[in-house]
């Protein structure tokens, strides 16, 4: 197979904007760093990003900004490992309401789910529940659902949230080369049937408690007491036609949307849109997956075979969440 380079790409060419499976090579000059990551955050498509650097300062920067789902420093870009490296990308390359291939929310993917009542969950040994009082917009929304199986869902969120989704993880343990899973924020549109408000107070407060902005779009006006709560979690609601959540959701919900009872015909057939239209259920991992996103980051770990500090530095923030900075609701 003959490799081709083609030399200085301009911004907003073909070979640019367009995710190209070939053997080609295409050569942009940036002025600096902020440059490279804006040119590289321009195209549509997120699978995988790479960065050469031994400036611990540039490295963070990068990784506080680039737009991709398998993020890759000092090493190559490919061969990507399950569960060392979970694949699978950010915008346009992820297709469907999909999770990471060989990460650990991959195979609860496959497959649908129900509600069903389980023991409320108390602080104790084994609980991953403190007791902690729940945060006051999250409580006004359990108040309005007025279900206490709602109430035990935020509680279950807000353990899952402390011990898993706020921090990365790297279950491989390398000495070489690190390996950190984490999540970032995402924004998805909530579209509500109008018709349990205790399953929309639940999508809602999970939609807070991951970060992301909070709108619900309904067919037909709200409740006055859950539109209230969602105001007061610093959401919106909007009353519209499918048509133009689809909308929407194109322009300002990158693709995705959570829906909430009944899902119309509008939503089906768009290779655009992920639509979650599971049950609304109280497992975290199922309710908090279409506000998050998930990032897989590898970083050589050694300069010759020696330790390097500064990924090791760099590798115990990503565990921590302190990497993530703003985007993680703390």
């Amino acid at each position: 197979v003959q490799e081709r380079v083609r030399a200085w790409v301009q911004p907003d060419a073909f070979l640019h904007r367009v995710e190209c499976f070939g053997p080609v090579l295409g050569v942009m000059r940036a002025r600096d760093l902020d440059h490279a990551i804006e040119l590289a955050n321009a195209v549509d498509y997120g699978l995988t990003s790479g960065l050469h650097s031994l400036d611990e300062r540039e490295i963070r920067t990068w990784l506080e900004r680039i737009e991709a789902g398998n993020l890759y420093i000092n090493r190559g870009t490919t061969g990507a490992i399950v569960q060392r490296q979970p694949f699978g990308g950010w915008k346009r390359s992820v297709v469907g309401p999909t999770v990471k291939a060989g990460g650990p929310g991959y195979v609860a993917s496959l497959t649908g789910w129900n509600r069903a009542d389980a023991p409320a969950e108390v602080p104790g040994e084994g609980s991953a529940w403190d007791g902690a009082a729940l945060p006051a917009p999250v409580e006004r929304l359990v108040a309005v659902a007025g279900e206490a199986w709602v109430r035990d869902a935020v509680q279950r969120d807000d353990a899952a949230w402390r011990t898993t989704f706020s921090v990365g993880h790297d279950p491989t343990g390398l000495r070489s080369e690190r390996n950190v899973l984490r999540y970032a924020p995402s924004d998805a549109l909530i579209r509500w049937d109008g018709r349990e408000p205790a399953d929309a107070a639940r999508v809602v407060a999970a939609a807070w408690r991951s970060g992301g902005s909070v709108v619900v779009s309904c067919s037909r006006d709200a409740r006055d007491d859950l539109a209230a709560a969602v105001r007061a979690a610093g959401g919106s609601v909007v009353v519209e036609t499918d048509q133009k959540a689809v909308a929407r959701t194109r322009a300002a919900h990158g693709g995705r949307v959570r829906c909430v009872g009944d899902v119309g015909p509008a939503w089906r057939g768009h290779a655009d849109l992920a639509v979650f239209d599971g049950a609304v259920t109280g497992a975290p991992q199922l309710e908090l997956a279409p506000f998050l996103r998930e990032q897989a980051v590898s970083l050589t770990a050694h300069r010759y075979g020696a330790p390097w500090a500064p990924a090791l530095a760099i590798s115990a923030d990503l565990e921590s969440g302190v990497a993530m900075g703003a985007r993680l609701r703390q």
